[in-house]
């Protein structure tokens, strides 16, 4: 008897800007979106359900557009905790910081990855997963505002015997 272990079958979600809790939302161009200005911090969140024994990390990734064709870097920090099912709130305790550059062409559509490792994720629960726009910070660049769109979830599911 042979097992074959398949390890290509994913976990994929989707969150549009209105499932999310997020700041300034409104439509551009009949795109719902939530702007994330320079200067100021701003900062969406989300809850998504986790099962024990996936298979690597977990990728998390922010699809934004620029409102103008300014150049320059966007600090964006992604925040999470993991939370056993049956407890209480927990506030993000786990950092990940990325710096991107901008594509300097006004409303084109991008996206930012992060990767939350397979350690975090000890069991069955909820990630509490919060992403950020550090534009008070010296090393976010852009000056002008990032238009948030949604918000992609990845990870690889238990393997499969066959």
């Amino acid at each position: 008897m042979s097992v074959v272990w398949n390890t290509d079958i994913d976990e994929y979600s989707f969150f549009t800007i209105d499932s999310v809790d997020a700041p300034n939302k409104g439509t551009t161009a009949g795109i719902r979106r939530s702007n994330f200005p320079d200067a100021t911090n701003s900062e969406a969140r989300f809850i998504h359900p986790v099962r024990a024994g996936g298979v690597g990390p977990v990728h998390v990734g922010v699809s934004w557009f620029p409102n103008n064709n300014a150049t320059g870097d966007i600090r964006w920090r992604l925040r999470y905790s993991f939370i056993p099912f049956g407890s209480g709130v927990v506030s993000p305790s786990n950092n990940v910081v990325e710096i991107q550059p901008s594509p300097g062409v006004q409303n084109q559509l991008t996206l930012q990855l992060f990767e939350i490792p397979e350690s975090a994720i000890p069991g069955s629960g909820q990630l509490s997963i919060h992403v950020q726009r550090r534009g008070s910070a010296g090393s976010d660049t852009y000056t002008g505002t990032a238009r948030v769109v949604g918000f992609c979830y990845r990870r690889n599911r238990i393997p499969k015997k066959q």
